[in-house]
């Protein structure tokens, strides 16, 4: 008799091996196979990305995606479902309601909901930069991106320390903290009576936010802000200075930390 199927897996069971029955009209031969490829494709599945809308040109022998909307090639038409590179060709699997994938390029935990995969859980994007190394704003200039050159942390990427700007992954409110601090004796230091400036933005002309302070006496003088804001993942922000100072102004350090809070 044929094989009985699950009604989650659809794998083959209870098979009832008969003489002279056809191959693998009890479930076993072909079916066996696939069944075992299947599970080898759905088990504890671990996703390269779920938003790779073309398929890799080369890919390696179990390689795992989540197809999203507006897939092309051969890819074309299966949305949200599970593409496993076995065996020299890709197979599809659409997934069922509570389906558990992990999306390695996001570094999160992904759920099948009937209709779409959703973030489950995702450690918030985080960066942690700071250091401007020897630094020094000239008098008289417009706001300056002020370049962040010391050790990083992040979670999420975003940070590029060639340009010293950091581009979001996801459109969100995020935590910004910013500050400088300038040198306030031997060369390069910042008098007394001088209004500094701090901005974050994308330019320095788009400065989203902007504060300033006078420098006392030569005490230590820093200039921060930390607030919520919305920020996008199509532009790319840093933080900016300037001063009122008669000559150039070095920096003993800077930071800027960026936490996602929410959606």
């Amino acid at each position: 008799m044929p094989a009985v199927t699950g009604p989650n897996l659809s794998l083959s069971y209870g098979w009832t091996p008969r003489s002279g029955a056809t191959p693998g009209d009890s479930g076993w031969g072909g079916p066996v196979t696939e069944n075992f490829r299947k599970l080898d494709a759905v088990s504890q599945i671990s996703v390269i990305s779920r938003t790779l809308a073309t398929p890799p040109a080369s890919p390696s022998n179990g390689n795992r995606y989540i197809i999203p909307t507006g897939a092309t090639g051969i890819w074309a038409g299966k949305t949200n479902q599970l593409a496993v590179y076995m065996d020299d060709a890709w197979s599809y699997y659409p997934p069922r309601r509570g389906w558990l994938a992990d999306v390695a390029a996001e570094t999160a935990l992904a759920s099948f909901d009937g209709s779409n995969w959703v973030i489950l859980v995702a450690p918030l994007p985080y960066i942690d930069v700071y250091n401007p190394g020897t630094f020094t704003l000239d008098a008289g200039a417009a706001l300056t991106l002020i370049p962040l050159t010391g050790s990083i942390q992040q979670v999420g990427g975003g940070w590029d320390s060639g340009t010293s700007k950091y581009t979001p992954p996801s459109d969100g409110v995020y935590l910004v903290e910013a500050m400088i601090r300038p040198i306030r004796s031997g060369t390069n230091s910042m008098e007394a009576d001088v209004n500094l400036q701090l901005g974050f933005g994308v330019s320095p002309a788009d400065n989203i936010d902007l504060v300033a302070a006078t420098s006392p006496d030569l005490l230590p003088f820093t200039v921060s802000f930390c607030k919520p804001m919305r920020l996008s993942a199509s532009a790319s922000y840093g933080i900016y200075g300037k001063h009122t100072g008669a000559g150039s102004v070095g920096f003993i350090h800077g930071q800027l930390k960026i936490t996602r809070l929410g959606a």
